[in-house]
């Protein structure tokens, strides 16, 4: 598949707020122990790396996805929630996190994959 191919997550700006609702309020340090223990799991540098980036996120508000009313942090916590409850393959959530590292590091490129990755496993 080309780079042509793919779809500019901004193309989504404005339509994913509706797609998403946290099933409970996460403190900043609770944010900070999931994904560190998420992090922890990982084989890729990069998605390790892109996970740190969301944990420092959390003190600058670049998680915020405000062209669809969403914090990206939110949804990562409760993949990493349902991660830590469920027996569920990493393979593909960390080949989403290395995407979103090299194709779309700002919040709204961070909020279209974790969707992706919520709307995948929240049922499991």
């Amino acid at each position: 598949m080309s780079s042509n191919n793919f779809r500019d997550v901004h193309t989504f700006d404005g339509t994913l707020g509706q797609h998403f609702t946290s099933t409970e309020s996460f403190t900043p340090e609770q944010k900070v122990q999931l994904f560190s223990d998420f992090r922890d799991k990982l084989h890729s540098d990069t998605a390790k790396l892109m996970i740190q980036s969301i944990i420092v996120d959390l003190d600058n508000q670049n998680n915020i996805d405000s062209s669809n009313g969403v914090d990206s942090s939110d949804i990562l916590a409760e993949i990493c929630k349902k991660v830590a409850a469920v027996d569920i393959d990493l393979i593909f959530i960390e080949e989403q996190i290395v995407d979103i590292a090299l194709l779309g590091p700002c919040p709204e490129g961070r909020t279209t994959r974790f969707l992706q990755i919520w709307q995948a496993i929240k049922d499991c």
